[in-house]
């Protein structure tokens, strides 16, 4: 639990202190000893109204590391 706290405050550091780039997702696979890290994007197709409105309200507070983050999830999957 302690690990994880760490890794969650160090991702804050980075947003408050604007260096780095944030794992948005950050996985271990303890079989093969190796950190994994890919970005969720939000889906602006989302069924539900609200998840839809809350995307919006997030707009103005992260413009265009949120586009960022869009555009780089759809290379992975057009990738993968």
């Amino acid at each position: 639990m302690g690990i994880a706290a760490g890794f969650l405050v160090q991702a804050a550091l980075k947003i408050l202190l604007k260096f780095g780039e944030i794992a948005y997702v950050l996985g271990y696979n303890a079989t093969q000893d190796y950190f994994t890290n890919f970005v969720l994007a939000p889906n602006p197709d989302c069924k539900i109204k609200r998840c839809r409105e809350l995307q919006g309200s997030c707009e103005g507070v992260f413009g265009k590391e949120r586009q960022a983050i869009i555009e780089k999830a759809k290379k992975g999957t057009e990738e993968g």
